[in-house]
């Protein structure tokens, strides 16, 4: 699920650790975009300024009384520990770690209404986006097995603390370890399941099957809430990991099949929660010399003596912050976002120009901002405006000022585009370069579009949990009618074939597409006004129905695609063998232009000059093509007015039409 992630605990219980700018330096080479401190120390959140990367800090439990005991004081504690540093993209604050599991019973009692303190305190510093929660043991939990009967052992404390979690939208942190678990099982728990390698353990209660313990042990915390009437509230793993030394079958090899699986697990779900991805901070980035026990001294990823990697973790990344800019977030010279599918990169350029590439090659957009400034960057400033900055000026602006709420964000999206978004979810700025495409595994979330290259067609993911493809100016065309039916929605072309809209955790609405599991389905938001669903074989296997008919200048069919006419009895195809037929659908062909070869890269082109040309084989270099690949062409070169069109018509004729709308070629099949 897209929803999915994993950050890393930083502690800095040692006496050797790195310098702080060293330090995330390596997260953002990693591509780690959320980490979590157990402090607010000046030095290190100065050191996170401007990284991008989500914070969340800490206050230790022995602070938590004399920092927070009234919203004086917890105000008195956020203006020195978080309005200095707004620059730090602190998202989300923990009172304590593990409070409820202690033995102190006052801290216990001071918990929540501290909690409360300092959400008030946030409040009135003009700070309510940023999150307030605690962490939990996974002890709080009992009954852990089977899973579905997980329930809290302290409801009476716990329930009013997860009411008010809820009625703020924070989440629940619960450090799991599968290590511990794994140790204290007797045996009955094996190595492979323990490490979240391999496993299979059946619910009594539902039947549900568990591959991996962290899974298992997940839902268990997920039934417990449930229990509690909040089974929406989403759970993140604020601890987990391995150690290397200090215990039994505490190595390098261990600790790095481990963290290895439960990266590779973050965009699955759970038995419980299968279509929410799952979100852990891996335990710890560092070994840390001074703590207590020496098991609890080597769970680092990283040696802090000569920085080198203890082992190797593919954390699945592009090197850069995900293919997200949220406000707050600065792109320096050289660096970039990049999208999902690693196809589209948006880069600032030593040259003080921020382009968006695709293939790393060809250029889709450009800020037109180049200049002899070393020091150029693009920021995405608290105001909600991206400005591109070099040699102290502002040189290009989003024009997106908006509430200084923290929610204005810029997806680098698989489809080309590259959008902002407001805190409603509605674009409002976007680089307009939509390839037109859905790809497998990519997912349109609420207020997500994806338009057709003309940029007439806009197939969106509505706020209402309803998809709409819209022609612009008329209306809506087609919609899945799940308006209202779900929460959170959103659709996706998921990795077998079906394209499937979900809101609330449930499937509303599907293509029925399934097929084999290659990468190769594609939905093309076509320039005809038609939504097209292709499979590996280019052959259509979904579509919208809802052609205009309409091929205009630039228009390009590659192999498989097609427009029909708007009565759906006639249809102009590129075929796969590079053949230009139109078919009376259910009777046969009336007219191809006999192009038909062993070669599988035809496409037919609606020219800028007006001419329709079937090329095989063409290759663009720098906007030009060879005229050897030209295989058919209608001969109607007129004026670069954009005005040519080819109209796939009801009688049986297909027509191009010029400016002065005379007809200047046709198939000749009227009545057909």
């Amino acid at each position: 699920m897209a929803d999915g992630w994993t950050g890393i605990c930083f502690g800095e219980e040692g006496s050797n650790i790195p310098s702080r700018t060293q330090v995330v330096q390596k997260f953002r080479q990693l591509g780690i975009t959320r980490v979590r401190l157990y402090h607010t120390y000046q030095s290190t959140l100065q050191a996170f300024s401007n990284s991008g990367i989500q914070l969340t800090v800490g206050i230790t439990n022995a602070d938590i009384i004399k920092a927070l005991s009234s919203v004086g004081s917890a105000r008195s504690w956020v203006d020195r520990n978080i309005v200095p540093y707004g620059s730090s993209n602190i998202v989300a604050v923990t009172v304590g770690n593990e409070v409820l599991t202690s033995t102190a019973n006052n801290l216990k009692n001071a918990l929540l209404p501290s909690m409360k303190n300092l959400r008030e305190a946030l409040n009135q510093a003009g700070k309510s986006g940023i999150k307030v929660t605690t962490a939990h043991a996974f002890d709080v939990v009992t009954n852990t097995f089977p899973p579905s009967s997980g329930q809290f052992a302290d409801t009476g404390r716990m329930q009013p603390l997860v009411n008010w979690l809820a009625s703020v939208g924070s989440d629940f942190i619960c450090n799991i370890y599968p290590y511990s678990t794994y140790m204290n099982s007797n045996g009955q728990i094996t190595l492979q399941f323990g490490r979240l390698e391999s496993g299979s353990v059946k619910d009594s209660n539902n039947g549900e099957i568990y591959t991996n313990l962290l899974a298992q042990r997940l839902d268990a915390v997920y039934a417990a809430l449930g229990r509690l009437g909040q089974g929406n509230m989403r759970v993140v793993v604020g601890e987990i990991g391995w150690p290397t030394s200090g215990g039994t079958a505490t190595d390098t090899d261990n600790a790095r099949i481990h963290n290895q699986n439960l990266v590779n697990l973050a965009r699955g779900g759970t038995p419980l929660k299968p279509n929410w991805g799952i979100q852990t901070y891996i335990f710890a980035m560092f070994d840390e010399n001074q703590k207590a026990a020496s098991l609890q001294k080597s769970w680092g990823l990283y040696n802090p003596r000569n920085f080198q990697a203890k082992y190797t973790i593919n954390f699945g990344n592009s090197p850069t912050l995900s293919n997200r800019i949220t406000q707050g977030m600065r792109l320096s010279s050289g660096q970039f976002v990049m999208s999902k599918n690693e196809v589209y990169k948006f880069i600032m350029q030593a040259d003080c120009n921020l382009v968006l590439y695709q293939n790393g090659v060809t250029p889709l957009w450009s800020s037109h901002t180049v200049c002899s400034a070393s020091d150029g960057y693009l920021e995405l400033l608290s105001d909600g405006n991206a400005v591109v900055y070099g040699g102290g000026v502002a040189r290009w602006t989003s024009n997106t000022l908006g509430r200084n709420d923290g929610a204005h964000r810029i997806d680098v999206q698989d489809d080309g585009n590259t959008v902002m978004y407001n805190e409603a979810n509605q674009a409002i700025w976007a680089t307009k370069t939509s390839s037109g495409r859905i790809t497998q595994g990519m997912r349109l979330s609420s207020g997500q579009f994806v338009e057709s290259k003309n940029r007439v067609y806009r197939f969106i993911m509505q706020a209402d949990c309803n998809l709409v493809l819209y022609q612009t100016g008329v209306g809506p065309l087609w919609a899945s009618n799940t308006a209202g039916r779900g929460s959170d929605g959103y659709m996706e072309l998921q990795s077998d074939g079906n394209a499937v809209v979900y809101g609330g955790g449930v499937a509303l609405w599907a293509s029925n597409t399934l097929g084999p599991n290659d990468g190769a389905h594609h939905i093309d938001v076509q320039d005809d006004g038609n939504t097209v669903m292709y499979n590996k074989a280019n052959e259509a296997i979904w579509a919208t129905n809802t052609s205009s008919g309409r091929i205009t200048q630039g228009m390009r069919l590659s192999s498989g695609q097609f427009v029909e006419s708007k009565n759906r009895v006639y249809r102009f195809i590129m075929q796969a063998d590079c053949n230009l037929v139109l078919y009376h659908i259910g009777v046969g062909p009336l007219w191809a232009s006999n192009t038909a070869c062993s070669r599988r890269d035809g496409h037919m082109e609606l020219q800028p000059d007006g001419n329709a040309v079937v090329y095989v084989g063409s290759v663009e270099r720098w906007g030009l093509r060879s005229p050897a690949d030209a295989r058919w062409a209608s001969n109607t070169w007129g004026r670069n007015d954009g005005a040519h069109r080819i109209d796939v018509q009801d009688d049986g004729n297909t027509v191009m039409y010029n400016e002065a709308n005379e007809a200047i070629w046709a198939t000749n099949t009227a009545g057909r």
